[in-house]
């Protein structure tokens, strides 16, 4: 059968001439290299228009993913998406503000004199500092950008105060940082008396020994505290329970935070952070006055003082109470592990940080430590677990981190084994929030183990 890609034909027990056999060869040859051709540029626009394809996949997965994450059944009271403006760096004593971080101004009163003003600057250049110029131990020196002397900024870590009750009084002595919320200004306050510069809300706080920095202590991403007033920043998105839907899954509100809100706690004390809510505003904010005491839980909580917070676990709904349990108002909250504010005119000294998918209702673990016989377990609501060992008669013993308060348990065991007992299981006793004593009255080996249980 003749082939149209072959141009002679040969009958079998005939000579072929040697140019013939040639042509042929040549001409498979070619089609050969053209068939390569085509599959090479078939492959190409397969490949082109694959990627293509695979790009508007992508896109419409991570819209329907983002959409199914907000709107989630299967998740609730909790926070879905924390901004991540603030960009920074430890190493080697040396702390960096990164290129690209937007840090927050605040900037007087919009031009109806009402309004608090807030604009965001972004950091073009990488800043660093290595020493505070702070003399001292100190595990909360905070830091504002200067956003006064250029792009570049200037980073200061000072020991900050914030206002004195409500009369805006700036620090009296010393260095800080004054946020005045008579001017919603932040500024340097040097020996009572203001210096020239505007600055952003502080950005992290650090650890300071003798002027050398030890490291970051807290980020101000999504939330943060100085002096007396907390804010929450605009972007920060929660989930928070509003019951359940008919197939048994959870409801839930949805809310991206639109602006900042700020929120004063003068003249007031704290010991349970919230963030809440506001139908009528449309706003969330960090707040932390009245209750002391939360449940989680499916039954009426009882036994407690006058203010209560309680999510309803099997109904997908927080309550609040403020007359000791008489009646119990639905409302939108979210609980933070820590915002702590000592006294009615003292600053607030720990505030909790945030992160995405955050679920205080349903604790799980955020950091863990072993070192030989001791060690601690720290959960996500800001419950901790702590143990160690002991070999003295009587020793007290600084816990690797500090309970929130003097509030939390504690107890102690022999170690046991083939030694001789001469006397009763060990005792211990709370020293401070930071550290107990125990007292091993057994001969086991000269040694007790003890655990403490409780926030921090």
């Amino acid at each position: 059968m003749a082939n149209s890609l072959i141009p002679y034909s040969f009958v079998p027990g005939t000579k072929a001439m040697a140019s013939e056999v040639n042509a042929n060869f040549i001409a498979l040859a070619n089609s050969v290299e053209e068939g390569k051709q085509f599959t090479n540029k078939a492959i190409e626009n397969f490949n082109t228009e694959f990627e293509t394809r695979l790009d508007e996949f992508d896109g419409k997965v991570g819209d329907k993913l983002e959409f199914n994450m907000s709107n989630s059944v299967n998740v609730s009271n909790c926070i879905v998406e924390v901004p991540q403006n603030i960009k920074v760096e430890f190493n080697n004593g040396t702390v960096t503000l990164k290129a690209g971080s937007v840090v927050t101004v605040p900037d007087g009163f919009e031009e109806d004199g009402v309004t608090a003003k807030f604009t965001y600057h972004t950091v073009e250049n990488d800043v660093s500092v290595s020493t505070s110029g702070v003399g001292g131990s100190y595990e909360d020196l905070f830091t504002c950008y200067n956003v006064t002397t250029g792009d570049f900024g200037t980073l200061r870590a000072m020991s900050t105060e914030g206002v004195s009750g409500n009369t805006f009084t700036p620090p009296g002595s010393g260095f800080a940082f004054w946020f005045d919320r008579a001017s919603n200004l932040v500024k340097y306050v040097s020996g009572g008396a203001v210096q020239s510069g505007k600055y952003s809300l502080p950005l992290f706080t650090l650890r300071n020994s003798a002027a050398n920095l030890l490291g970051i202590n807290q980020v101000f991403n999504g939330i943060g505290y100085i002096g007396q007033t907390t804010w929450l920043e605009k972007g920060v998105k929660c989930l928070f329970a509003d019951g359940r839907n008919s197939d048994g899954t959870f409801k839930n509100i949805s809310v991206t935070q639109p602006a900042i809100t700020l929120t004063d706690l003068y003249n007031q004390t704290s010991q349970i952070g919230q963030i809440i809510y506001s139908q009528t505003t449309k706003r969330i904010r960090v707040y932390g006055y009245g209750p002391t005491t939360y449940f989680i839980q499916d039954k009426v909580p009882t036994g407690f003082g006058q203010y209560a917070l309680w999510y309803n676990s099997r109904e997908n709904i927080f309550y609040a109470t403020a007359d000791s349990g008489s009646n119990w108002v639905k409302d939108y909250r979210i609980i933070l592990p820590k915002l702590t504010k000592a006294s009615e005119n003292g600053n607030i000294s720990g505030l909790s940080e945030i992160h995405s998918l955050s679920i205080w209702a349903q604790a799980y673990i955020t950091k863990s430590y072993v070192n030989g016989t001791s060690g601690y377990i720290v959960y996500s609501n800001g419950f901790c677990e702590q143990w160690g060992r002991t070999g003295a008669s009587a020793q007290t013993v600084s816990l690797l981190i500090p309970h929130r308060d003097v509030n939390f348990s504690v107890v102690a065991s022999s170690r046991g084994g083939a030694a001789t007992h001469t006397a009763g299981n060990p005792s211990v006793n709370i020293v401070s929030n930071g550290s107990i004593t125990v007292i091993n009255n057994t001969n086991d080996y000269n040694s007790a183990f003890w655990q403490t249980k409780g926030y921090i």
